[in-house]
């Protein structure tokens, strides 16, 4: 090999490597955006160590990301490449049960809050099974401990919006359904006074913002 082929080649491969950190940089940009993070809204976090897009939701997201950047064209490559990504970043979120500021929680999506919850539940000893998202009936975890069997409803509410009677309406239906023998509703934000009233006649347990801290922390 010549001298002059040999400096192609290796000015071949410089260019390469510069393509290759460049995509990594926009992967990990648009791993961040909405299409991809609505789309790992359907993945359990379970599944998201190994989890593989199909071609066809590749495609798919490779049109709405061109909607959502004005007509930019990410490959293939890149676009899987986001996706890992975003689902790593999802699963030490949801994995990091000792999280102690509320801000973080309140970034989480309804279905990232109730995975975590299920982490948070699963390290104090219970035994918990997320319900289908379709049908549930208003409960949205179960938890399994000696002979409790609880209902849960999670609401990952704005703080300044407080739950109302038809959680705790739905939540007591839902523990009939179930079969179990409590109730709860927990929420990131606060209860009104008529769902607290409802709550202590129907014996639902209410968890806020501020219980909801002390769970977390394990100082019930």
């Amino acid at each position: 090999m010549t001298d002059s082929e040999i400096y192609l080649l290796l000015l071949f491969l410089l260019v390469l490597m510069v393509y290759a950190v460049s995509q990594i940089v926009v992967a990990n940009r648009i791993a961040k955006s909405s299409v991809i993070r609505n789309y790992l809204e359907t993945i359990y976090v379970e599944n998201m160590g190994t989890f593989i897009p199909s071609q066809r939701d590749v495609l798919d997201l490779q049109r709405r990301l061109k909607v959502e950047y004005r007509g930019k064209h990410f490959n293939q490559y890149t676009i899987r490449q986001a996706i890992t990504f975003s689902s790593k970043s999802n699963i030490n979120r949801v994995n990091d049960v000792r999280i102690n500021n509320m801000k973080n929680i309140d970034l989480m999506s309804g279905e990232e809050f109730e995975r975590y919850l299920k982490k948070v539940f699963e390290n104090q000893g219970f035994r918990v099974n997320l319900t289908p998202h379709s049908g549930d009936q208003g409960v949205d975890l179960i938890l399994y401990k000696d002979n409790r069997k609880i209902a849960i409803q999670a609401k990952r509410n704005n703080q300044n919006s407080r739950v109302g009677n038809s959680a705790i309406q739905e939540v007591n239906t839902g523990k009939i359904f179930y079969d179990c023998n409590e109730s709860w509703v927990i929420t990131t934000s606060h209860f009104t006074n008529q769902a607290i009233t409802l709550a202590n006649k129907v014996e639902v347990r209410l968890i806020d913002r501020n219980l909801l801290m002390r769970i977390i922390n394990n100082n019930l």
